[in-house]
């Protein structure tokens, strides 16, 4: 059983830094690109990007025993 608890951990984590990753992504394209129209397609592609990474991530099978 503790095998599992860490691999839960692990997850929580990488998603933790997943987000952060993302949000820094966000917030440093609104200042570098301030009043640019590039910022626009810029954020879009990030926003795409992290929502086709959800939708397609791989999804783990649970078997209860």
């Amino acid at each position: 059983m503790p095998f599992m608890m860490s691999k839960s951990k692990t997850h929580g984590t990488s998603l933790v830094i997943g987000s952060l990753v993302w949000a820094s992504a966000f917030i440093a394209t609104a200042f570098l690109f301030k009043g640019h129209p590039a910022k626009d397609w810029i954020e879009a592609a990030l926003f795409i990007g992290a929502l086709t990474f959800l939708v397609w991530k791989p999804q783990r099978l649970v078997c209860v025993r």
